[in-house]
C-alpha cells in the first residue's frame, strides 16, 4: 500500500510537470504570434517617435504606435486582461473612434487647460461621452479600462471647479466608465 502511495505521488509530480511545460510551450507560442503579427509596428516606433504628425491619418498611426509602447512596457500575457488584448483592441477597425477620442482628451482637453478652462472642461466632457457611446456598443474592453485607469483624481481635480450641469453630466458618464470610483465621484463633486 505504501508503495502504491509513492508510485502515484511521483505520478501527480511528473503530470504537474508536465502541464507546467505545456503551458510555458503555449505561452512562447503566444508571445512568437504577437511579435509575428506586429513586428512591423514595433519596428516602426522608432522611427515615428521623433516626428510630428502633420494629417490626420499620421496622428492616428502615431497615436497606435504610443499606445503599442505602452503595451510593450506593462505586463506581459496574463490570462484576457494583457497585451495582446490591448493591442487586438488598439488595431481592430471597429474601435476607431477611440483614438480620436484620446486624441482630443489630451490635444483639446488637457492641453488647453492652461489657455481657456472652461472651453477645456467642455472639450474633456465631450470626449468622455464619446468614450461612453463607444462603451455601449463596445462593453468591458480593454483598451476602455486601460485608458480609465488611475484618471480617477485627474478628473475631480478638472470638474470640480465645473458648473452643476456638468458635474451632473460627468458624475452620469463617469459612473458607468469607472464603476470603480463612481463614489468617489459622487463625493467629490457632489
Amino acid at each position: 500500500f505504501e508503495k502504491a502511495k509513492l508510485v502515484m505521488k511521483k505520478y501527480n509530480k511528473m503530470k504537474i510537470k508536465a502541464n507546467e511545460k505545456k503551458s510555458e510551450i503555449q505561452e512562447e507560442k503566444k508571445k512568437d504570434k504577437f511579435m509575428s503579427l506586429h513586428r512591423k509596428e514595433f519596428s516602426e516606433m522608432l522611427r515615428y517617435d521623433q516626428l510630428d504628425a502633420q494629417t490626420e491619418s499620421e496622428k492616428r498611426r502615431l497615436m497606435k504606435i504610443y499606445m503599442l509602447q505602452m503595451i510593450w512596457i506593462s505586463k506581459v500575457f496574463d490570462g484576457l486582461r494583457n497585451r495582446y488584448w490591448l493591442n487586438e483592441n488598439l488595431i481592430n477597425s471597429r474601435y476607431n473612434i477611440i483614438h480620436d477620442v484620446i486624441y482630443s482628451y489630451y490635444r483639446a482637453g488637457l492641453d488647453k487647460l492652461i489657455e481657456n478652462e472652461n472651453e477645456a472642461r467642455a472639450n474633456i466632457l465631450q470626449s468622455l461621452i464619446q468614450l461612453h457611446a463607444f462603451n455601449k456598443e463596445n462593453p468591458n474592453t480593454m483598451i476602455l479600462s486601460f485608458f480609465m485607469q488611475g484618471k480617477s483624481q485627474e478628473l475631480i481635480g478638472i470638474f470640480k471647479k465645473g458648473t452643476t450641469e456638468e458635474k451632473a453630466k460627468i458624475i452620469e458618464v463617469l459612473g458607468v466608465l469607472d464603476v470603480v470610483n463612481a463614489t468617489k465621484y459622487k463625493q467629490e463633486l457632489l
